[in-house]
């Protein structure tokens, strides 16, 4: 059995698509392998179990290693040279336990480029071998350097996307393709509500068509737009019932979005709301009638994991034609995929969908059985693999 140490700065609190695939990711492999998840110790952190059960919906325990570092003390600045600092003061924080943990791990699992210093200091000085999970080319000279150097000296790297894995080849040949998230069709299937209820529910129009979406509508991690606003710029272009309804708003990060909703006089067909609990993320998807993916940044290693939680959910979806959308979904089989600065496009797609129901249904079905594909189990399975 495999002995692993996953590394990370995640708050388990915060409401993030990638905080949920670390802790689904670490409840796989618990079991199939010996498995601890290093996070900094911050004061809500006795509160995470519980968070993680009811707002995650996730039962099992996950097996949390709190690390106590003076770098939290700065935790949220937006002061570079306080950044700086915090990073310092948490990759000591992390050395120390790394070496006070060395007899009880083989390898040290991560994907945050800003744990670097910790990973060397796993391999050259303790002699461990590290797993490097990569999720973008980073446009921040500084941030790709780090990036770019934990692929070349990690022992195996895991990347998101095959386009990510063809980037980073030629560093290290020793790199798999592991999709970051999952499609887990039993959490619709758990919503046993109707759809008039759970429209009631979330306070949405009964004749309405709603184009639904959950999760990021800012900026991606690497700076870019998210592309919502693609999707709302084919509005006007659609009968006046299609609304668009998103969930994932956080702080002032749609600020711009909103400005441009109301630019364009669309305040009353589209809505920006804030974060849900997981389960009612499914309870809301079941209350809508197309699902709609945008570019999210269009990069190559950009891949949503609303990607793989749409296809369970036994709705149309009109996906951005992007390289990492394409390696999942394929126009006409398992979504209808869009040029995502055509808003004809997006608005053609949507009425098709609408307006007819066996190329609806064909779209579902297909969604379906390539959901059958990406399970947690899998994805678990898949890390153990690469991980000789």
């Amino acid at each position: 059995m495999k002995r692993i140490l996953y590394i990370s700065t995640l708050d388990p609190l915060a409401p993030r698509a990638h905080v949920y695939n670390v802790l689904q990711t670490v409840s796989a492999l618990d079991g199939p392998a010996s498995i601890r998840l290093v996070i900094p110790a911050r004061a809500h952190a006795i509160h995470a179990q519980e968070h993680i059960r009811s707002y995650l919906g996730i039962s099992k325990d996950i097996p949390f290693l709190f690390l106590t570092s003076w770098g939290t003390t700065f935790a949220g600045s937006r002061i570079r040279v306080v950044q700086w600092l915090e990073m310092i003061l948490q990759s000591i924080s992390f050395c120390r336990l790394l070496y006070r943990e060395r007899g009880s791990f083989e390898w040290l699992y991560l994907r945050d480029f800003s744990l670097m210093i910790p990973a060397l200091f796993a391999r050259t000085i303790l002699k461990k071998k590290i797993a490097y999970e990569v999720h973008a080319v980073l446009h921040s000279r500084k941030q790709e350097w780090r990036n770019a150097l934990l692929v070349r000296y990690s022992d195996t790297v895991i990347a998101i996307t095959d386009a990510l894995r063809a980037h980073y080849l030629p560093t290290n040949p020793h790199i798999t393709t592991v999709v970051c998230a999952a499609a887990e069709p039993e959490r619709f299937a758990n919503v046993t509500e109707s759809k008039d209820r759970l429209r009631t529910s979330f306070g949405l129009a009964h004749d309405a068509c709603v184009l639904g979406y959950t999760g990021n509508m800012g900026r991606t991690g690497n700076n870019d737009p998210y592309g919502i606003e693609d999707i709302i710029d084919a509005l006007p272009l659609l009968p006046e019932n299609v609304q668009f309804v998103g969930y994932g708003k956080r702080g002032e990060e749609t600020k711009a979005l909103e400005t441009h909703i109301a630019s364009l006089k669309l305040s009353a067909r589209a809505h920006v709301r804030g974060h849900v609990g997981k389960t009612d993320v499914y309870r809301f998807l079941k209350a809508c009638d197309i699902l709609v993916i945008p570019s999210a940044g269009n990069q190559i290693g950009n891949a949503p994991s609303k990607t793989y939680e749409y296809l369970a959910s036994n709705l149309p979806i009109v996906a951005a034609s992007t390289v990492a959308n394409r390696e999942v979904l394929t126009h006409g089989e398992n979504a209808l995929l869009v040029n995502p600065k055509d808003p004809k496009a997006w608005a053609e797609a949507i009425t098709h969908l609408s307006e007819d129901a066996v190329l609806s249904q064909k779209i579902v079905t297909g969604a379906q059985k390539t959901a059958t594909q990406y399970t947690w189990t899998a994805r678990a399975e898949y890390i153990l693999n690469a991980l000789q």
